[in-house]
């Protein structure tokens, strides 16, 4: 099973359940279980999505931050998928933050895309959903 996951880290809580980019993953790869959250959801949403990351093979996360704090939802999840060596993982890191960073880093490897464009996300996602391998960054 694969997945894509999309984490907004924000300072205000917004009602945005239209995610774009997971809409026309959806439709490329209708078997893609697709999931959002915040880092101001409840630790229950946090706790499926970690279930997910479970159940799942082929994980991409897509992380969109637009402060500079920590958030402890999110180092949580982060924090889990670093032990999950036996998964296929890739995240985009969207924005800037010194907390963050360095775990996505450590969660993913050398499969962290950095503040890429829209298009080279859909890009990245689709060749890593599509292969069922690693999409090697750079």
């Amino acid at each position: 099973m694969k997945t894509v996951i999309y984490i907004e880290i924000t300072d205000q809580l917004t009602f945005n359940f239209n995610k774009t980019l997971l809409k026309k993953i959806k439709n490329l790869h209708p078997s893609v279980v697709t999931f959002d959250f915040d880092n101001l959801s409840e630790p229950s949403i946090v706790d499926y999505a970690i279930s997910l990351v479970d159940q799942c093979n082929h994980v991409a996360i897509i992380l969109q931050n637009s402060i500079s704090k920590k958030s402890g939802n999110v180092m949580r999840f982060l924090d889990y998928l670093c032990d999950q060596d036996d998964k296929n993982k890739m995240l985009i890191f969207l924005g800037e933050n010194e907390h963050l960073s360095p775990i996505s880093k450590l969660a993913v490897g050398d499969q962290l895309f950095e503040n890429i464009s829209e298009k080279e996300q859909e890009d990245a996602l689709n060749r890593f959903l599509k292969n069922g391998h690693f999409y090697q960054a750079g």
